[in-house]
């Protein structure tokens, strides 16, 4: 994503907009709990907290001078400034539910804390505290004893102070997600170690404004599973 000029990464100020969380994310709330009444019954079911590091490509790329600039002074005068969330913690937690001997259904909550920082030739300056939510659903395939793969999709909200980027709020994301995950033998199997990436379209209504284009974002986290409670097995 490029957009001219540096100024939504300084942190101006702007009108609030946007939906509200709530008001966003209630009805995809419903889809565990439809997944949860049709699945539960006479099913081996999991409950699980998870907790790590998560984090995430660069959500914006702002060009600030031009190649042709450049070449009207004669000295190279091209920078970027990029707007790159730092590697933070994150919670989470779900349900997995058997399907198949090898295969089980997923919902799954996470929410993540990141400082969202702008890269330049400068170096690098912070931005503004950033917190992303995210809700899912999937499947998880046991290719081995110890070995699972899992892919689901979902909804992401990034909520932080309406400033700079966020000065009129951020939309709804729709996300895919795939995971990779290793259970080592103590514990009973208690404990997982899961590696996430997830991929979603990023846009707020201030960069559209400035003339950017929504990009791609890609989220990235490596968190220990912790199985709390475990029924009908």
């Amino acid at each position: 994503m490029v957009i001219r000029g540096e100024r939504e990464l300084r942190g101006e100020r702007r009108g609030k907009g946007g939906r509200s969380l709530l008001a966003t994310a209630a009805p995809f709330f419903f889809v565990p709990l439809l997944f949860g009444a049709t699945v539960l019954e006479g099913q081996a079911v999991e409950v699980y907290v998870r907790g790590g590091l998560s984090g995430s490509t660069a959500l914006v790329r702002d060009a600030v001078a031009t190649a042709q600039v450049g070449e009207l002074l004669g000295s190279e005068v091209d920078d970027e400034v990029r707007a790159v969330p730092r590697p933070g913690p994150v919670l989470g937690g779900g349900v997995r539910v058997e399907f198949w001997p090898r295969v089980a259904l997923v919902a799954d909550a996470e929410w993540a804390r990141n400082e969202l920082e702008a890269e330049d030739g400068a170096g690098t300056r912070p931005v503004q505290d950033l917190d992303v939510i995210q809700v899912q659903v999937g499947a998880q395939w046991a290719v081995r004893p110890a070995v699972e793969l899992g892919a689901g999709a979902g909804l992401q909200w990034y909520r932080t102070e309406e400033t700079g980027l966020f000065a009129q709020g951020s939309d709804t994301s729709p996300l895919v997600v795939v995971t990779a995950g290793w259970t080592p033998s103590i514990w009973d199997g208690r404990l997982a170690v899961i590696a996430a990436a997830q991929t979603h379209r990023f846009g707020t209504p201030v960069l559209r404004t400035a003339g950017g284009q929504d990009g791609m974002v890609t989220r990235f986290s490596l968190t220990g599973r912790l199985r709390l409670l475990e029924v009908n097995r």
